[in-house]
């Protein structure tokens, strides 16, 4: 391994024990985050309701909102070249309130603490 990369480790989680190598130490984040595999959709029968379902490759197009790991960098270290970051908790991403040119709902996420992606929606 390059004398400037180092392995990340992750614990807690979902992604407890997982190992992240030869990632360059310059600039590395506080924070990292991880798209979880819980994805909360609408109920097509029922409009009002919401179901979970476990999220595969891409979002469904009736997707809600998901949940999203976050880790917190540790001053703890387990070895010389590892870095170790905590799991901290979940945040819950919410999907843009916009609607598109063709009356269908945006497809993005909102913006952390706002319900649109962007200022175009409203």
């Amino acid at each position: 391994m390059n004398s400037n990369n180092i392995t990340i480790r992750l614990s807690g989680g979902d992604l407890n024990g997982t190992q992240i190598p030869n990632v360059s130490q310059h600039s590395l984040p506080s924070k990292l985050h991880y798209d979880s595999q819980k994805v909360y959709v609408r109920d097509l029968r029922d409009l009002k309701g919401v179901q979970i379902e476990r999220r595969r490759q891409h979002l469904p197009a009736n997707w809600h909102s998901f949940t999203r790991n976050v880790y917190v960098r540790s001053n703890k270290q387990t070895e010389p070249e590892d870095i170790l970051y905590d799991y901290s908790g979940e945040v819950t991403i919410k999907r843009c309130k916009g609607v598109n040119d063709s009356g269908k709902r945006c497809i993005k996420p909102a913006e952390d603490g706002k319900s649109y992606c962007c200022c175009d929606h409203s």
